[in-house]
């Protein structure tokens, strides 16, 4: 019998669309681990398939390289209430922000529309967010701070930093475009080899629609979301299924990533970015 192929991916309620039900297929062994991990355990074969920061997917030199795998996404088609840059000062003033450092893609959004929106290239910093939103002192320290994921909604209020963004928002509107923050990746030459897995990811992510509003009443309060901002989040703020306008939007993205010379864009793979275009 063969080996289960090795799903890694992060357990948020972003997730839950695409990963939920994974655990209970038997060709499948489902890993969890924080986003940062994602890339590393692919390229280290610690996993097959992973659901990757986009700006950790990049060729670089000594490095395995990955294919885009398009059955499966998060992105925001306009403001995704979790991608979130909060400021005492108004934005054009900012010199430093605390950056969480759960995900470089969020980082480097952040960086893009600040330099092309506001004209400005203030220092970011890695920082442990979720260890100053509790602790008074060491949050008066920050003027500014990017944060992401669930902890922007279970986070005590936000009142001492009236200056916001969303940047899935400012995004869409600096391009046009769906923003891509993380999407199913492999080695690149074995595609062929997990074509099983990627298929199985591809129809538990339509099941999931199917029974979104289940996953959202069942699972929504023990991320500590009330169930009414979970069904806004995950029914009209993200999207799940790649289409063209998503992958536009990814490679505008993974351009400027290439252009700031982070490494060379990753390939889409064309038989599954064929499929996802024409659903």
């Amino acid at each position: 019998m063969p080996h289960p192929s090795r799903i890694a991916a992060v357990r948020y309620l972003n997730t839950l669309p695409l990963i939920e039900g994974l655990d209970r297929c038997q060709s499948i062994e489902l890993r969890t681990a924080p986003p940062a991990a994602l890339g590393t355990m692919l390229r280290n074969h610690e996993a097959d398939i992973a659901l990757i920061s986009i700006a950790d997917a990049l060729d670089r030199p000594d490095e395995s390289p990955l294919t885009l795998l398009p059955v499966g996404m998060i992105a925001s088609d306009g403001p995704t209430m979790t991608v979130r840059l909060v400021s005492r000062v108004p934005i054009p003033e900012i010199e430093t922000i605390a950056c969480d450092d759960e995900s470089r893609t969020s980082v480097e959004l952040c960086r893009a529309i600040l330099r092309e929106r506001f004209d400005r290239a203030p220092e970011l910093v890695p920082s442990t967010i979720a260890r100053w939103l509790d602790d008074p002192p060491l949050r008066h320290q920050i003027e500014a701070a990017l944060l992401i994921g669930d902890k922007v909604i279970s986070a005590p209020p936000l009142d001492d930093f009236p200056y916001q963004l969303d940047l899935g928002e400012q995004w869409q509107a600096l391009t046009g475009l769906p923003f891509v923050y993380a999407m199913w990746a492999c080695r690149r030459g074995e595609e062929s080899r997990l074509r099983h897995a990627v298929a199985l990811l591809d129809r538990q992510r339509t099941r999931n629609a199917m029974r979104l509003e289940w996953l959202i009443t069942s699972r929504a309060p023990a991320y500590g979301w009330p169930v009414s901002t979970a069904r806004r989040y995950l029914t009209s703020r993200l999207r799940f299924h790649p289409d063209e306008r998503s992958l536009a939007g990814l490679r505008a993205f993974l351009g400027r990533l290439e252009e700031a010379g982070h490494g060379t864009a990753p390939p889409i793979c064309d038989e599954w970015a064929c499929e996802a275009a024409t659903r």
